[in-house]
């Protein structure tokens, strides 16, 4: 089985793609990795998106980059 997961590469959607491979679906993350809640908040939210990518890509999920 298949599940897209929208704004994977941020910190609930890279939990949804980890449970779902997990469970034996392939999972394809929908992320635009845009650096807005860095400017929103302060937070180093490049670097925990590419640290959450990384992770995701060494477990076999697949990325469509958004626009």
């Amino acid at each position: 089985m298949k599940v897209f997961v929208t704004g994977g590469c941020g910190f609930l959607g890279s939990h949804v793609c980890e449970y779902f491979i997990d469970q034996g679906w392939e999972a394809i993350s929908y992320d635009s990795l845009t650096k807005y809640e860095l400017r929103r908040t302060g937070y180093a939210t490049e670097k925990a998106r590419m640290h959450n990518w990384d992770f995701l890509k060494s477990i076999g999920t697949k990325l469509v980059e958004a626009d």
